[in-house]
């Protein structure tokens, strides 16, 4: 309401804002390893569904798609081997 009469602009949503900061973005988590740029975009994904009250929450990596985050981000386990003879 506010920016509307003070600004001329109409509100926008959450779901707005998170779209808004993707786009606006979009190169910044363009060059960020993917699993980076996807924790950022969880954490947006986050802040759409319920506000800021949702990124003050410490369960945020709780959430399914948190989770799912990061157990498919895990750095790869490297098993030391021993060079040939």
């Amino acid at each position: 309401m506010l920016a509307e009469v003070a600004y001329g602009q109409a509100p926008k949503t959450r779901l707005d804002r998170a779209d808004a900061f993707e786009y606006k973005n979009r190169g910044w988590l363009g060059a960020m390893p993917q699993a980076a740029a996807n924790a950022v975009r969880a954490i947006a994904s986050q802040f759409a569904r319920g506000g800021t009250d949702n990124l003050e929450n410490p369960q945020i990596f709780s959430t399914p798609r948190g989770r799912r985050r990061r157990r498919t981000h895990r750095p790869a386990r490297v098993r030391a081997t021993r060079p040939k003879p």
